[in-house]
């Protein structure tokens, strides 16, 4: 269910044409409170994400703006995929806020730094929810979204001057 809606989020920009997920979604009926408070969090995590890279990219020049539109595509994909997920089990997604506390980032440099952090957040978050949902699917695309923001800071690393991958492990936060 999860993973189909973040399939069809990035092969289409609506993200929500694939349904409910469908019948005989393993683990439907255990997907409650839980699932869809964790997948909230997430939510929260990619509107604020989306808020960044909307508020750098007035900042942010050449190379670096052209991903960072990228990652705001890629952003507003799992955020998609997410509101179905919690749509599909009867949950009410989260609402994105009008304004979230990112500091002023006045330079390249400093919006780099703000995605770099909030991309960190994010795979620190998602690693540490991955066991605590219930379904393969969910479990599945949560890695996927970890792995995709973990590309991000590879590449927001290296536009830093810093090593892309500088630790072996990514605890959870």
């Amino acid at each position: 269910m999860f993973l189909a809606a973040c399939g069809k989020a990035e092969s289409s920009s609506s993200g929500s044409s694939g349904g409910s997920g469908g019948p005989g979604t393993p683990g439907a009926n255990k997907e409650s409170g839980s699932d869809v408070d964790i997948l909230n969090q997430a939510l929260d995590l990619e509107h604020k994400a989306i808020y960044a890279y909307t508020a750098g990219a007035k900042i942010l020049k050449g190379d670096s703006l052209k991903a960072a539109k990228l990652f705001l595509k890629h952003e507003q994909a799992h955020a998609a995929a997410l509101q179905a997920a919690i749509e599909a089990m009867k949950g009410k997604p989260h609402v994105a806020s009008a304004s979230y506390d990112i500091g002023a980032p006045k330079t390249q440099t400093d919006v780099l730094k703000l995605a770099d952090m909030i991309e960190n957040v994010a795979v620190q978050a998602y690693v540490g929810a991955i066991p605590q949902l219930a379904s393969p699917e969910l479990r599945a695309t949560a890695a996927s979204i970890a792995t995709n923001e973990a590309e991000h800071i590879a590449v927001l690393r290296t536009a830093l001057g810093m090593p892309p991958v500088p630790s072996a492990f990514v605890a959870a936060a």
